[in-house]
């Protein structure tokens, strides 16, 4: 999707419908070469896979071409990483500061799959999801600190934007599930979330050894390190929080909280 945007930012204009040999011609070319990297096992179950993708590529196409009031901007934008794509002017080698507000900083690194420019001169960060929207995971801010990439990463971007604009003004961050199992649904956070106290708690945890694996069953259900963990490990987990020191548990809960 960014080496297919990219091809109009530099032409600046907007994909159109003629524009959908392109798009799969892309993807062929990515398929192939993933096919003789990890060569499929069941050639049926590829196709299928395969016609999945094409779909979603449709889909993807026909959003883009209606959406009006928006420009790409950085495509698979990348920061705290050596090497970041040449095609990015906004990419950076160096870590995005996040001052925690308490005499300590986290260093950030990632790659934005995509920041756009509204009409209003605003900018928004938006990051693709491939999996269905379960409505309940994104109803909060937070979540509990398992919910932190919006506010992250508009964090970021606003320090990388700052190249091109002294003071860029960011409209929000959006998920984006793009497939036809999303439903290319968004969910849109604001722009100014404080992500300080969760960021805080998550750092008193870590730094006092307090590694719940989740609190509850489900996100260990799709977790792909379940089996490291074992079965039963939220309930050790719980059974370890009432034997630990109460401040261990007020840390736990505090993180909990953040809705």
């Amino acid at each position: 999707l960014a080496e297919f945007l990219r091809q109009f930012r530099g032409e600046q204009r907007r994909p159109t419908a003629v524009d959908r040999d392109l798009l799969h011609a892309l993807a062929n070319k990515r398929i192939e070469h993933l096919r003789e990297q990890m060569p499929p096992l069941s050639e049926s179950v590829f196709q299928h896979e395969v016609r999945q993708l094409r779909r979603d590529l449709d889909l993807f196409l026909s959003r883009e071409i209606t959406a009006r009031g928006r420009t790409p901007v950085a495509l698979e934008v990348t920061f705290g990483m050596e090497g970041g794509d040449a095609a990015e002017p906004l990419a950076s080698a160096e870590p995005i500061p996040f001052d925690l507000g308490d005499g300590r900083q986290l260093l950030l690194r990632g790659r934005i799959d995509r920041i756009d420019r509204l009409e209003d001169g605003s900018y928004e960060v938006i990051d693709y999801k491939t999996g269905s929207f379960y409505r309940p995971q994104y109803a909060g801010i937070f979540a509990g600190g398992t919910l932190l990439q919006h506010a992250l990463y508009c964090h970021a971007a606003r320090r990388l934007l700052t190249r091109v604009e002294p003071r860029p003004r960011m409209a929000g961050s959006t998920y984006y599930f793009v497939t036809e199992r999303g439903g290319a649904r968004r969910r849109r956070f604001e722009p100014d979330l404080d992500a300080g106290a969760v960021l805080r708690d998550l750092a008193d945890a870590v730094s006092g050894g307090a590694f719940p694996p989740a609190h509850a069953d489900r996100p260990c259900g799709i977790c792909g390190y379940g089996r490291a963990c074992g079965d039963g490990a939220v309930e050790r987990a719980k059974r370890k929080f009432e034997n630990e020191a109460e401040w261990h548990l007020a840390v736990y809960r505090r993180l909990a909280a953040h809705a």
